[in-house]
């Protein structure tokens, strides 16, 4: 098989080109798209640790921690001391967070929308299905 036809180097061509749509949206806001995803993981996922949001996010413990750095700065996100652990914080996203994710959440549907614009709704729908199936391993009901 050609390396250009395996999922691997396919994947890495569509987000490329996705990021690639998002570079305009994320170029004022001093944060990647990567971060954007922390941020959402912490509204969605609120109170849990650094170790646990790097397991959730697919990431590097050391990778997160800059992350969060970088969103408790712009003021997105905050720790906070987990008193049954002096060594842990627990993570929450601020107001200003909720409203950056708000702000941004149409320009990445419509993105989301652009990369699927060759596909029928049909085909759109199967692909977005299969390709969850991939992502949690076989569980999702695609038929």
């Amino acid at each position: 098989m050609n390396f250009e036809h395996t999922i691997n180097y396919q994947m890495r061509v569509l987000r490329g080109r996705f990021l690639e749509s998002l570079k305009d949206v994320f170029a004022h806001t001093g944060i990647t798209y990567d971060n954007y995803i922390t941020l959402i993981l912490i509204e969605k996922y609120p109170g849990r640790t650094q170790a646990e949001l790097a397991d959730l996010n697919h990431k590097d413990r050391n990778v997160i921690g800059q992350t969060l750095n970088k969103l408790e700065d712009k003021g997105f996100a905050k720790r906070c001391k987990i008193p049954s652990d002096k060594r842990a914080y627990a993570l929450y996203i601020t107001e200003a967070g909720t409203a950056f994710i708000e702000s941004l959440r149409p320009q990445i549907l419509d993105a989301d929308r652009q990369l699927l614009s060759s596909f029928t709704d049909d085909e759109a729908a199967l692909f977005l299905k299969l390709l969850e199936k991939a992502c949690v391993g076989g569980e999702s009901d695609v038929k």
